[in-house]
């Protein structure tokens, strides 16, 4: 059997690469072991975990620094395993700034490298683009408008639209709206700084009068340790289910309103129609350099696809309760704004769901990892 290193790196990436490995695995003309850095999803598909996922997971640039000591380990446990040996090719999912240092000593050694959601060149540090034409065999895009961009460099690509989307579109069933959905992202640190706000925001939706039942959606990776001791350190909000990642089909439909960090579980809420408030915040020196480099009006990959603000977003010092409340009340008041907002979710995920037949996409894959060693 035909082994393939994938490193996820992510909740996000974790999953999505999940649903697309099903999406094509019927039209591969042979069966592979998928081994490397995973998590749930991963193992979900058959894939073996050689060093876990949640151990790398964190975004910034103090951050990072927490985490140097498993990123360090986590390449040695890759490159000293012995099924690299007998490995085709390597599929790199997001998380750059590991999966750029490791693709590129792999491609140096002769193993062809495809990338699935490649790095966000057109937001910011474009210049990556030509580093990934020296190591990228095939880029695996989801947003339609990176095409353009890639051929531009000469990098061969597919745009395979987002496999998410197209799942949870074929599963969801209509339910009684009647709970606010929080979010609060798959990272620890994110969970850390957005909990807290999250359960005051609820609190003061009580004070107003609106009996909205309150459920928190947590990701596989979180600490549920820690999500005790927020919930017991946070002042009393009424009741709140918590509710496992795995059970989206399910509770998305319940959602009236949704607190969410901002990420691809906001386009998960766009294809369930629940209106959403987007937050985010990260360390101060994180938030600083990225708003001098990035070049992006909007950070919800809702609003980035629309080219527009389709749902507000509240980052950093705009992250607070009282703000939070605000953009939530307008939405529990205002149904013509609701209805605005759905009519720009089938807009997004109109586009989302499209993306090359995936009998082709496999097609594609096995003839780059036919090329080990040229």
């Amino acid at each position: 059997m035909k082994k393939i290193l994938v490193i996820t790196g992510e909740e996000s990436g974790d999953k999505q690469f999940s649903l697309f490995w099903r999406e094509i695995s019927p039209f591969l003309s042979e069966d592979y072991l998928l081994w490397g850095i995973g998590g749930n999803f991963f193992t979900s598909i058959g894939g073996e975990v050689v060093f876990p996922q949640e151990n790398l997971s964190v975004m910034g640039v103090t951050e990072v620094l927490f985490r140097a000591r498993d990123i360090l380990e986590a390449g040695k446990r890759i490159l000293s395993h012995p099924y690299l040996t007998e490995t085709s090719g390597v599929v790199l999912v997001d998380f750059p700034d590991f999966n750029f240092r490791i693709g590129k000593l792999l491609a140096g050694r002769g193993y062809p490298v495809i990338y699935f959601i490649p790095p966000k060149v057109w937001a910011w540090r474009r210049g990556r683009i030509k580093v990934m034409k020296k190591f990228v065999k095939l880029a695996l895009l989801i947003f339609p408008f990176e095409s353009e961009l890639y051929s531009a460099e000469g990098i061969e690509n597919i745009y395979v639209g987002n496999p998410a989307i197209r799942y949870l579109g074929k599963r969801l069933k209509s339910a009684a709206r009647d709970s606010v959905l929080l979010l609060p992202g798959s990272r620890n640190f994110e969970v850390e700084k957005l909990l807290p706000i999250m359960l005051r925001t609820v609190k003061v939706l009580d004070f107003y009068g609106y009996k909205l039942k309150k459920k928190l959606i947590l990701a596989s990776s979180v600490d549920r340790t820690k999500i005790v001791t927020l919930l017991t350190e946070a002042e009393t909000c009424g009741e709140i289910v918590i509710v496992d990642e795995k059970n989206l089909v399910e509770v998305l439909p319940t959602g009236r309103i949704a607190i969410a960090a901002s990420g691809t579980i906001n386009l998960e809420l766009a294809v369930a129609g629940v209106p959403q408030v987007v937050v985010y915040r990260v360390s101060p020196l994180t938030f600083a350099i990225g708003k001098r480099f990035v070049k992006l009006s909007h950070v919800s990959p809702v609003n980035i696809v629309a080219g527009r603000e389709v749902v507000p977003e509240l980052l950093q010092d705009e992250c607070n309760e009282k703000r939070i409340v605000e953009k939530v009340l307008n939405f529990l008041d205002n149904e013509e704004l609701v209805s605005r907002v759905r009519s720009g979710y089938e807009e997004v995920t109109g586009v989302l769901s499209s993306g090359v037949e995936p009998s082709l996409i496999a097609s594609k894959v096995e003839e780059i990892f036919e090329k080990k060693g040229r």
